[in-house]
């Protein structure tokens, strides 16, 4: 896989087919073979816009690699941003 869309959703289903049927000018129209291969499930909205911004500003497909590999990553990712 050459790269990762990272998002936030409250409906996966939905936001896929959001994406697979975007028009021509959208970045996500490029790709029609979307494959989820990560995904994380978070306490709240906001804490799950929190932790999307931290990936994205990674700015890395390593850091990504990494946090589908190493489950403790996940770990610390919701401990750091939780609501609590």
């Amino acid at each position: 896989m050459n790269c990762y869309y990272t998002g936030f959703t409250t409906d996966l289903e939905l936001r896929l087919e959001f994406h697979r049927n975007a028009s021509k000018n959208k970045f996500t129209a490029k790709a029609k073979d979307w494959l989820v291969v990560f995904t994380m499930n978070c306490e709240s909205k906001k804490q799950g816009l929190l932790i999307e911004s931290h990936i994205k500003k990674m700015n890395s497909k390593v850091y990504i690699d990494n946090l589908m590999r190493y489950p403790e990553m996940r770990c610390k990712l919701l401990k750091r941003y939780s609501d609590c």
